[in-house]
């Protein structure tokens, strides 16, 4: 009986949980991005999303005519890893970003969630104890 109801509850909080943690990634995600290769020095992007899912096929499919002739009309962009983008529209699968520096910059383009990591927050400067002060007497 014990082990039944172990069963039921990981059914119902699995899901739960997994919202949980897609949420949050969502959250860092759109305070700041950044494209990880996973390996590779750059990343593809596409300016439509099914255009992605199409090339993901081709890629896997090993069919590079097909994805250099999506380069040539522009619907591919080869960015590199580490790029700075804007989440633009959060799906747990693909993401629409704006690439935020290198040659395509401010360029919309659809990639796979899992090519993006948040970016690291910027370190706060230590203040000086005199910056602090209003006052300008001795």
């Amino acid at each position: 009986m014990k082990i039944l109801i172990a069963i039921i509850a990981a059914a119902v909080l699995l899901p739960v949980i997994a919202q949980a943690q897609s949420a949050g990634n969502e959250q860092a995600l759109k305070k700041g991005a950044v494209l990880t290769g996973q390996g590779e020095s750059t990343v593809m992007l596409c300016r439509s999303r099914d255009k992605y899912k199409e090339l993901q096929n081709a890629e896997e499919l090993d069919r590079t005519g097909q994805i250099n002739a999506s380069k040539n009309n522009q619907q591919v962009y080869n960015v590199p890893a580490g790029t700075k983008v804007r989440v633009i529209n959060y799906d747990p699968d693909y993401c629409k970003v704006r690439i935020l520096e290198g040659d395509f910059k401010n360029k919309t383009a659809w990639i796979a969630t899992e090519y993006l990591k948040p970016a690291d927050p910027p370190k706060e400067e230590k203040k000086d104890a005199d910056d602090d002060d209003d006052d300008d007497t001795e």
